[in-house]
């Protein structure tokens, strides 16, 4: 396929939504997205039914005859991502499409974007990890320009992520002495203490715990919580940057 050629037919094969999406102000989503609808060349009938369909997915239908100056940065994002629609793109590019946002923006948002799981294919370039976790199948780790790991989601946690558990206790003073003692067990990674809680890292999450609990009972701690935390790709994320930058 030659770009000189094809160049509209393999634009409408490809959506992109910009970190900052620029619009004509003095125009209504409606006009906005009719006018994109003439750009890839769709007829008077497709963009009618498209801007249609378009404003309903992303719940602007009511204020499709409202200017888009006057629209909240939620309300803007929602469009663009109407905009990045309009062709049906086969291969959709969303570059920190939540980021700006409030908590109820970045919801609505991630919303319409899991909405389009099996629609298109989505590439998601994001710092928000949590953003990552809830709407991603496939992820991948960018340090110093290098990809550095590409995975599943479950897979990442269950090959990077170190098994943790949280310990508190009252009594500090025992506490303390108790953390040291896990310093020097072969199956600990490493253990810190703050306040009263101490956090373990372990390297087998079975024997962590039983052990734990028994040398608890033994170090006479009357524990208040013992947790096993769930592990989060921003574990994963520290983990394979740190030892990327050691490299």
């Amino acid at each position: 396929m030659d770009l000189a050629s094809d160049g509209r037919h393999l634009a409408r094969r490809i959506g992109y939504l910009p970190e900052e999406p620029a619009f004509y102000p003095w125009l209504t989503p409606g006009e906005f997205l009719d006018y994109l609808g003439r750009l890839y060349g769709l007829s008077a009938g497709e963009r009618v039914a498209r801007v249609t369909e378009l404003l309903e997915l992303v719940k602007l239908t009511e204020v499709r005859r409202r200017r888009i100056g006057g629209f909240s940065r939620g309300m803007r994002q929602r469009l663009a991502l109407a905009a990045a629609l309009v062709s049906r793109p086969e291969v959709l590019f969303l570059d920190e499409p939540a980021s700006a946002l409030d908590p109820a923006g970045r919801k609505e948002v991630l919303d319409l974007i899991e909405g389009l799981r099996g629609q298109c294919t989505v590439l998601m370039s994001t710092h928000i990890l949590a953003d990552v976790e809830r709407v991603c199948d496939v992820i991948g780790i960018i340090a110093r320009g290098k990809m550095i790991v590409q995975s599943r989601r479950e897979t990442l946690l269950a090959q990077y992520a170190a098994p943790v558990f949280e310990v508190e206790c009252a009594d500090t003073t025992k506490l303390q002495r108790w953390a040291d003692s896990l310093r020097q067990r072969a199956w600990v990674t490493a253990v810190s203490v703050v306040n009263m809680t101490v956090r373990v890292v372990v390297k087998d999450i079975e024997l962590a715990k039983r052990e734990l609990l028994v040398s608890a009972v033994q170090a006479d701690l009357m524990l208040d919580r013992f947790e096993e935390i769930k592990p989060s790709l921003e574990d994963v994320f520290l983990r394979l940057v740190g030892e990327e930058g050691m490299q």
